[in-house]
């Protein structure tokens, strides 16, 4: 991915996340691994119930920005 980012809400006991990924120019992520990752994800802790990964051309200004690579 070139860039990521990261809306996350706590609804009481349960997390919800939307991740938003841009691509590498001319690279499309396929379903399967999009849908892979969202599982992964979940598997990480049992609050985090709600996963949405969002291939986008950029990042919304309210989502956390991953960091950039020094």
């Amino acid at each position: 991915m070139h860039d990521a980012g990261l809306r996350m809400r706590d609804q009481g006991q349960a997390f919800h996340a939307e991740v938003f990924l841009v691509p590498v120019e001319g690279l499309n992520p396929e379903l399967e691994v999009l849908d892979a990752a969202g599982r992964e994800l979940r598997a990480i802790d049992w609050k985090l119930q709600d996963v949405v990964l969002i291939p986008a051309l950029e990042i919304p200004e309210e989502a956390h920005r991953s960091p950039s690579p020094s």
